[in-house]
């Protein structure tokens, strides 16, 4: 949250007579919850304070170490963009998504969750694991209605904080033939802050809206170390993990000359596993502990003037102190601390502390997950059947709860729980039981190619007296397939612009008058998309394909010649329907030429009328 819109409301409450009644209240719950959510953190210098409520139901039972503790929830990038790859194998898909209602004590219809999809890759020469995912925030803060000073109702509206972020984490394993496993990510993330849309009230205009962009970049480093007895095998893993999150500029909501930083957070620790294994790979017990410490690195000036400056290195983490004896201080350093221990691979309990002294924060933290992995492995370890043990490499699933208590604290009682879906070794899905597709030959299917895109619509009369015509320019994408068989799967980024004209031409009764008046507009569209193809082939060289892609607009800018056009549009989902040609060029080089159609409309963003996108892409790869 923007402290200086707060300051503004604040300030001028008792000049904003327009909103009244049901709005006016509901606005003060909205500052009263985020100014919570910065209290519960420490954290009152920055904005976008939303992207410091942690979402994992996993690490929020243990202290929230998931800076250095490896999981295999794949939530844990939130902590550091280098985790959540422990429960990928090969070419994999994983679904994750927590809905927990946020601060009900204070409103009934606030809600707080998190959508995570994310794919890996098959092992090659440059990684041992890898993938990437897709995040959604979302903090819902209520439905609003704005009424004159008579109380008369002028508009109704939703207030939110949501963030789309995409990762890339990578992981090498025994590096260099030794026991080293080391992990790196990176995260890119735009946030959007609606509190309400633009309005003037007694010649102050507000915005109501703000934007900005981030990154995340987090390392971990792990030694694992075995000590094998007669029946049993010791694994020892010791990990130190680092994260920098939410580095940006600045975060504004248009009031001249003011902005707060970004919560931009170092978080460092240390973490250790024990697990107790059969000699033939069956987990006995687990123990997992570690200590962590974060840390806002945003200074606020000593003179009281408004102006801040950002932290370097560990900011005020002391590491001997705030990791090593998992000691709070007075300063704004947070500790956190927390252990998990889990049997035969099935069920976890789970505690931790989240201790700040100068933000008077001491949380307690328990929960606990059941994982169908372990429950099959101790199937198949008893029975030996084959299916068994192919199932449980394909297919798992986890179930994690956590809940926090504080006897003072505003967030005592909150609860999170999700369920995490993963499909794992698609490369070998439908081979013999016991092969995983670091078995599998992988060099044919795998094709890296980019490319110039467009997009079109149809033009359509909006009204009689307007009209709309959409005007394709280049973009551009990048693109990751794999061949499975006949079919073809695959992961594109794409940026697309285009031209939008709106025509309005004017008529009087008498038909003596006509005047016609234009005005164009530039988008910027991001998106991501996972899609499935039919492969024909026809000779060696040429292959027809059809199949479906799945769209996920990720945020979309626009401007026009006045400068940029103020609007907001919800991230969406839609489908195209694919149709395109593949060739071989030369030896491993490929040209591919697909048409697409938008099965669903777009909603136009300046008129709110439905279009239909169609388009075509020309890409130029290598395959593997």
């Amino acid at each position: 949250m923007n402290i200086l819109y707060l300051e503004f409301i604040k300030d001028n409450i008792a000049k904003i007579a327009i909103i009244k009644g049901k709005c006016m209240r509901k606005l003060i719950l909205i500052v009263l919850s985020l100014l919570i959510v910065e209290y519960s953190y420490s954290q009152s210098e920055a904005g976008a304070v939303f992207l410091l409520i942690p979402p994992s139901p996993t690490l929020n039972g243990m202290g929230e170490i998931g800076v250095c503790l490896p999981s295999s929830d794949p939530i844990s990038s939130y902590f550091n963009p280098a985790n959540g790859l422990q429960n990928y194998e090969g070419l994999g898909l994983q679904y994750e998504y927590v809905n927990s209602p946020w601060l009900s004590n204070l409103a009934d219809d606030m809600s707080y969750s998190y959508r995570y999809a994310g794919l890996s890759l098959p092992s090659t020469f440059l990684f041992d694991k890898a993938a990437i995912s897709y995040a959604n925030t979302y903090l819902d803060l209520g439905d609003q209605i704005r009424t004159d000073e008579y109380g008369n109702e002028l508009e109704s509206f939703n207030s939110y904080m949501k963030s789309d972020m995409l990762t890339l984490s990578i992981m090498n394993e025994h590096l260099f033939n030794t026991g080293f496993t080391v992990a790196a990510g990176v995260s890119v993330k735009n946030t959007l802050q609606y509190l309400s849309p633009p309005m003037t009230i007694n010649d102050i205009f507000i915005d109501g809206r703000s934007r900005a962009d981030m990154m995340d970049f987090g390392v971990l480093l792990s030694y694992e170390y075995a000590m094998s007895f007669d029946r049993l095998v010791l694994n020892i893993t010791p990990t130190y993990g680092q994260a920098l999150l939410n580095v940006g500029d600045s975060i504004s909501f248009g009031f001249p000359g003011k902005a707060d930083p970004t919560p931009r957070t170092c978080r460092t620790g240390i973490s250790i596993k024990l697990d107790i294994r059969t000699k033939s790979g069956l987990s006995l017990m687990k123990y997992q502990g570690g200590r962590s410490a974060s840390d806002l690195l945003v200074a606020a000036s000593p003179d009281n003037d408004g102006t801040w400056s950002y932290q370097s290195g560990f900011g005020d983490i002391d590491f001997t102190r705030h990791v090593l004896q998992s000691k709070p201080d007075d300063g704004q350093a947070q500790v956190e601390r927390g252990e998990e221990i889990t049997f035969l691979d099935i069920v976890s309990f789970r505690s931790g502390r989240r201790i700040d002294n100068w933000g008077r924060i001491s949380l307690h933290e328990s929960g606990y997950g059941i994982k169908s992995r372990g429950m099959l492995n101790t199937i198949y370890a008893l029975t030996g059947y084959p299916l068994i043990d192919k199932l449980n490499r394909h297919i798992s699933l986890e179930y994690n709860m956590a809940k926090w208590s504080d006897e003072t604290g505003p967030l005592s009682g909150t609860e999170y729980s999700a369920y995490t879906v993963s499909v794992n070794n698609l490369l070998t899905l439908f081979s013999d039981p016991g092969e995983s597709d670091r078995d599998a030959t992988f060099g044919e299917g795998f094709r890296y190619s980019m490319g110039i895109s467009a997009l079109n619509a149809y033009e359509r009369s909006v009204d009689p007296d307007t009209s709309l015509s959409y005007t394709p320019e280049m973009g551009y994408h990048v693109r990751i397939e794999t061949d499975l068989g006949k079919w073809r799967m695959g992961v594109t980024l794409a940026r697309h612009r285009s031209l939008l004209t709106y025509t309005n031409t004017y008529v009087d009764p008498w038909g003596d008058l006509a005047y016609s008046s234009s005005w164009e507009v530039t988008l910027y569209d991001y998106y991501s998309s996972l899609s499935v193809l039919r492969r024909i082939p026809y000779g060696n060289r040429l292959q027809m394909l059809y199949g479906l892609n799945v769209t996920h607009n990720m945020y979309e800018d626009a401007s026009s010649e006045d400068g940029e056009v103020s609007y907001d549009r919800e991230s969406s989902v839609n489908t195209e329907l694919i149709l395109g040609v593949d060739v071989r060029v030369y030896r491993k080089v490929f040209f591919q030429a697909d048409y697409f159609f938008r099965l669903f409309p777009e909603k136009d963003l300046i008129l709110d009328e439905e279009i239909h996108l169609h388009g075509l892409r020309f890409s130029v790869g290598i395959q593997r």
